[in-house]
């Protein structure tokens, strides 16, 4: 006889219950604040990264790895909104930001095959550590501050009185 959560449903998935994290925590060491791709990420990329981690950990301690044997874990938009309470498209562009910087790698494409749904599977990665911001161009910046400054030098000398001598 088969479990109740083992039921497959008409859309192919499995019925299985939203994981609690009441216990679960992740390491986080103050030299990694300093990198600066921690500094490029918003707020809901560090909040994700951090789940990550701690999915990572969870992983690594149930014996879930993959192919190179580093733990691998699922991440949802679904569990990211009943959770997280992270709307889908913040939760895309969160993941997405993680995966251009290097925090995470896609070790499985989630999405339908053979009529199921498979959910994307990733693993930690070590890449932000060397990652470098894009370079900004400030030359519009310096035209700016420049102009502030002789506009407000310009200011000055307009409301300057002259006392006439006695």
């Amino acid at each position: 006889m088969a479990l109740k959560k083992d039921k497959t449903l008409n859309n192919g998935r499995t019925k299985r219950p939203v994981p609690k994290f009441e216990n679960w925590f992740c390491k986080i060491f103050p030299k990694e604040i300093t990198y600066p791709a921690w500094k490029e990420l918003s707020k809901t990329a560090t909040d994700v990264a951090n789940i990550c981690r701690a999915k990572s950990d969870h992983s690594a301690f149930c014996k879930i790895k993959g192919e190179s044997g580093r733990p691998t874990f699922e991440f949802t938009a679904t569990e990211a909104e009943k959770v997280f309470v992270i709307p889908r498209p913040t939760f895309s562009k969160a993941i997405t930001s993680l995966i251009d910087i290097g925090f995470i790698e896609v070790v499985l494409h989630g999405g339908l095959a053979n009529g199921k749904h498979i959910s994307a599977r990733y693993q930690l990665s070590e890449r932000w550590k060397t990652w470098t911001p894009p370079t900004r161009d400030n030359t519009n910046m310096t035209k700016a501050r420049e102009a502030r400054k002789a506009a407000i030098e310009k200011r000055r000398l307009s409301n300057r009185v002259d006392i006439p001598e006695a």
